[in-house]
């Protein structure tokens, strides 16, 4: 007769712990999917603003128009056109996207994501 061998592989324990972990990092990148998606598509609106606006003539309520424009297109969920600073400087024109996105993750845990990116405009 042979020996009795052991049986190997996971238990129901161990299954049920690894689907919990797995299940956590889902549900995580779920959240913050739609969260960096967005960031990416605005933070191109604010990039090819550049190659629109480099005439000398272009005034701030022109970029803000053109960023509006671009955002009833775009719809963005957690950026506003608050959220874009335009500042005037010596050779043109510095925006600043600075906004903040918290989202409920379970219970009274929340994820929070903080997006910054700023581009020159050269008159």
């Amino acid at each position: 007769m042979r020996g009795v061998t052991k049986q190997r592989g996971m238990s129901a324990t161990g299954f049920l712990i690894i689907a919990v972990v797995a299940g956590f990092f889902l549900l995580c990148f779920f959240k913050l999917f739609p969260i960096y998606s967005e960031y990416l598509v605005v933070k191109g609106v604010v990039d090819s603003l550049p190659e629109e606006m480099s005439s000398p003539s272009v005034s701030k309520s022109d970029i803000r128009n053109a960023i509006d424009r671009r955002f009833q297109v775009e719809t963005p969920k957690f950026v506003t056109i608050e959220d874009i600073d335009i500042e005037e400087v010596a050779d043109g024109f510095n925006l600043v996207l600075d906004y903040e996105v918290r989202e409920e993750l379970m219970f009274n845990l929340d994820i929070v994501a903080k997006f910054y990116h700023e581009v020159d405009i050269d008159k």
